[in-house]
């Protein structure tokens, strides 16, 4: 490694990005980018920290949407009343994380960087509806974060560019989710993890369905056929299982020695069957 910058705003950061044509490296939590650098992945001239950037912390309500500065941590998301208030089960799905030291650390676009698919929350952000703030030199974008996942371990970011801002809308009335997931051991990846929400209307029909998925491919992803069969539905038992069997189909799963691919897929069934008959049930006291 080389040179090690701390920024103290984002324009500082993305003026030090542009001096590096392509060979800079940004870091907020570190806890990706430091185990990539020990396994000799990556070897950037330059780090740029942008942990220290305050537009780049917290969480504010801005109109119809709670604001999410990139570089907060799962700790503070967790902690935070406006999302446990708008998005009871994303604040519990954060708490899941790992131990406490990622909790402290890692940051919510750090993981959304990363494009890992075995992490739990860009899941959950998928049935929320995310977008994300990008921001290089000449000025920013919005992209949907249901199309910022491109492939294995690569994202919509490009070089200069450097992810400020996760904007999530309010759920309408009659809203709710859950995330559940299968994990082996305490701070292990999950085997197969999945999100539901639901957004139902006065006579208890789906109107929305959103089912994120962790561990189900090469990205984070939605079951997008499984959603359709939901949506526009009571979502009876028989509804169910028809949303269950087009998430299978979905699935693009590898299995090893320890976990073959059909057991993964019986856990992710399992675990959507269930979730979603959960979040509909807790819809349904309120309707």
């Amino acid at each position: 490694m080389g040179e090690y910058h701390v920024a103290s705003s984002v324009e500082d950061a993305l003026e030090k990005l542009s001096c590096c044509e392509g060979r800079a490296e940004i870091v907020a939590g570190g806890q990706t980018m430091m185990l990539l650098m020990r396994q000799g992945l990556i070897d950037p001239d330059l780090l740029v920290d942008i942990s220290k950037i305050a537009e780049m912390r917290g969480i504010e309500e801005v109109g119809e949407y709670i604001e999410v500065g990139a570089a907060t941590t799962y700790a503070e998301i967790k902690k935070s009343p406006l999302i446990e208030k708008e998005f009871g089960f994303y604040a519990i799905a954060t708490s899941e994380i790992s131990g406490p030291q990622v909790r402290n650390q890692g940051t919510i676009g750090g993981g959304l960087v990363y494009g890992d698919p075995a992490l739990d929350t860009p899941p959950v952000l998928l049935t929320l509806d995310s977008e994300l703030e990008i921001q290089n030199a000449a000025g920013s974008r919005r992209v949907p974060l249901d199309d910022f996942f491109v492939d294995y371990y690569d994202t919509a970011i490009e070089d200069g560019e450097i992810l400020t801002k996760i904007l999530i809308p309010k759920l309408p009335k009659y809203s709710g989710g859950k995330y559940r997931s299968m994990t082996p051991r305490q701070g292990d990846y999950a085997i197969a993890g999945v999100c539901v929400r639901l957004t139902l209307n006065e006579k208890g029909v789906c109107a929305v369905a959103r089912i994120g998925l962790t561990n189900g491919g090469d990205t984070p992803m939605r079951a997008k056929e499984a959603e359709r069969v939901l949506e526009g539905t009571k979502m009876g038992d028989k509804t169910v299982e028809n949303a269950v069997e087009a998430l299978g189909e979905n699935l693009d799963l590898m299995g090893d020695v320890q976990t073959p691919k059909s057991y993964k897929e019986i856990v992710f069934k399992r675990i959507a069957r269930q979730t979603i008959k959960d979040v509909k049930s807790e819809i349904i006291g309120e309707v």
